[in-house]
């Protein structure tokens, strides 16, 4: 992705998607010079949805309207300050063509990101490891959205969820297991996520249990998700 920049920091821009403010990098720019605290900025960015109709079913399986062309931003109303850790792993906060970082976050890039398929999330989570993510609300970018670069099939993709359990478990290692409270419940989840989607009864009650073992503390959150996959668990072979 990235081969040995040299510049005090890097602009991330993805192939389809395109900056709509002359003074977007200035702006980012200056925040950091003067935020030494901070080692990302990001910000709000417009979504042009092309090559759509205008019903789509998504990875979760609810069906949104959506029309050819502009449809609103990424963040919404969110207004301006830090981009928690949570919101990465958990949300989608940061649109890859608003983020600027600063470069010295790659000198000890670690090896286990490059396997993991979630590519802008490991990098946010490494910007966050070493210093704070700010958000300004201005829409400075657009974000082209493709029907067909949208992967419908991820919701039941158990390779999925078994390499994000083995991503977060990595980053919670390298979080110095500091971060329970936001590692754990996501890493029980894609437990979760295994045991209702496998075929095969051994593996649904391997990952049923270790879903239960992992976050005990949320545990009566999810009784009717582990009540479905008991009764699928035993009415189905």
């Amino acid at each position: 992705m990235i081969s040995f920049p040299t510049s005090t920091y890097i602009a991330y821009l993805e192939g389809d998607d395109y900056w709509i403010d002359s003074l977007k990098l200035q702006k980012q720019f200056d925040f950091l010079e003067s935020s030494k605290n901070y080692f990302g900025v990001s910000h709000n960015v417009r979504h042009f949805y092309e090559n759509w109709n205008s019903v789509y079913t998504v990875k979760n399986n609810t069906d949104f309207e959506c029309k050819q062309g502009f449809n609103g931003t990424h963040n919404g109303d969110k207004l301006e300050g830090v981009i928690t850790l949570k919101e990465i792993l958990t949300g989608w906060p940061i649109a890859s063509s608003s983020f600027v970082f600063r470069r010295e976050v790659l000198d000890n890039y670690p090896a286990f990101f490059k396997k993991s398929i979630l590519g802008d999330q490991f990098l946010f989570s490494l910007v966050n490891r070493y210093g704070d993510i700010h958000y300004l609300p201005e829409a400075m970018s657009v974000y082209r959205i493709h029907k067909e670069g949208i992967n419908g099939s991820i919701g039941k993709d158990i390779g999925f969820y078994k390499n994000r359990i083995d991503s977060m478990q990595a980053l919670y290692e390298f979080y110095a297991k500091t971060r329970k409270d936001v590692f754990k419940p996501i890493i029980s989840m894609c437990h979760f996520q295994i045991a209702i989607y496998s075929n095969s009864r051994k593996e649904r009650l391997l990952h049923l249990f270790k879903g239960i073992l992992t976050d005990k503390k949320s545990l009566l959150t999810k009784t009717r998700m582990i009540f479905s996959i008991f009764v699928k668990t035993f009415t189905k072979k």
